[in-house]
């Protein structure tokens, strides 16, 4: 809704590593996608190779690299019609997206062991190799006649789940939708809910072209009704909106330049 990545742009990214390094291990995999994204300029489009069968004219090429023209970034559907399935992708949006994607391979490349001997010669067998991942170290470890240092970080430091109402952001937008339903169904709130989430797109990318806004960052989905019990002993949501049948609340996240904080 807000332009991040849908499942069929990762779908592509993902299928694109595989193709390129059909040999690599899982690990490596994730490893290389990082590295390839964390450190791509997104200026050429991605896309995945077909079958030997299956060929895409040059009419289809030149229409799809025309209408891509002008977009942040551009990740092509795998079918015969090639459309940009990023196209709702926008500047802050993208700027999220990138800057995850360096983070992950920053966070990777403590994960990469020095070499496979200095691995090999950590830990004798594969339960210990194991337990060397899980618990971040550095420990000196014998390869051939000298010593050498193997910095090891946690794949849990990987995995861990960005923190929205961390320490990152200092300001918070919180838009509530609600509504009550005559009929006793959702049907139309539903539709209610497509139009203001419609709108909350255009909201996003308003807020970010304002001078005053350093960094804007959209929390993808809404909490429910049936959530903000919790939220509401938090201080993250008003206690007046319970009285809704149907509700859901959108946050994004600020950070404001100095000048504005003043």
């Amino acid at each position: 809704m807000f332009g991040y990545l849908t499942g069929i742009s990762t779908a592509v990214l993902v299928a694109k590593i595989h193709q390129e390094y059909p040999d690599y291990e899982v690990a490596d995999l994730v490893y290389k996608f990082f590295e390839v994204y964390g450190q791509s300029d997104w200026r050429d489009p991605v896309t995945i190779k077909f079958g030997k069968k299956e060929k895409i004219s040059l009419s289809s090429w030149k229409n799809a690299l025309d209408n891509v023209d002008g977009d942040l970034m551009a990740i092509l559907s795998p079918n015969y019609e090639l459309r940009n399935t990023t196209q709702r992708v926008k500047e802050p949006t993208f700027s999220v997206i990138v800057a995850e994607f360096k983070r992950g391979f920053e966070v990777l490349q403590e994960l990469k062991p020095v070499s496979s001997e200095v691995f090999q010669a950590a830990a004798s067998n594969r339960k210990d190799q194991l337990q060397l991942l899980k618990h971040p170290t550095e420990r000196k470890v014998t390869e051939g006649d000298g010593e050498g240092t193997l910095k090891v970080s946690s794949w849990t430091k990987f995995f861990k789940r960005f923190r929205f109402f961390g320490k990152r952001y200092e300001h918070f937008l919180r838009v509530d939708i609600v509504a009550n339903s005559i009929d006793g169904t959702n049907d139309t709130y539903l539709e209610w809910l497509g139009f203001v989430e419609s709108q909350l797109f255009i909201l996003l990318n308003m807020i970010a072209k304002q001078q005053e806004v350093m960094e804007v960052r959209a929390l993808p989905t809404s909490f429910k009704n049936s959530e903000h019990q919790q939220y509401m002993d938090l201080g993250l949501v008003d206690p007046a909106i319970s009285k809704f049948k149907f509700v859901d609340t959108y946050f994004f996240g600020l950070k404001l330049h100095k000048f504005a904080n003043n």
